[in-house]
């Protein structure tokens, strides 16, 4: 697999983006982009987390239903005394993180509130 990764200079107007270029299945290229929107540190928050030290299956749950309600309010719990619940949120909608609980929302929560915080990023811009 080829794989090419820079700063592309030729965005002026997106200074952090990344391009990545994948060779295909069938021997062409293709182009993945990812832009940075957010200038954070996600080790400060992260140090400063309440779930540093929690077991992280908590946090990632297999289904719905059963144990896994336990684990996605045991993980809620933990996220409400948190300090950094909205920095560790608005990092999982600005990288899109679909799976665990994140800022004590679950996928499908975030999936929901991603749409809303597109439209206010976009709008931002």
């Amino acid at each position: 697999m080829n794989v090419r990764t820079s700063n592309s200079p030729a965005r002026p107007h997106e200074p952090d983006c990344t391009d990545r270029t994948r060779q295909d299945l069938h021997g062409g290229s293709v182009a993945l982009t990812w832009i940075r929107t957010h200038d954070w540190d996600a080790n400060t928050w992260r140090g400063r987390s309440a779930c540093r030290d929690s077991d992280p299956d908590v946090f990632f749950p297999i289904g719905s239903t059963g144990m896994a309600l336990e684990q996605i309010e045991t993980a809620r719990r933990i996220c409400t005394a948190c300090q950094v619940s909205e920095e560790c949120l608005e990092f999982a909608l600005a990288t899109n993180q679909e799976a665990g609980v994140w800022g004590g929302t679950t996928e499908e929560e975030r999936r929901k509130l991603r749409k809303a915080w597109l439209a206010k990023q976009r709008a931002a811009s």
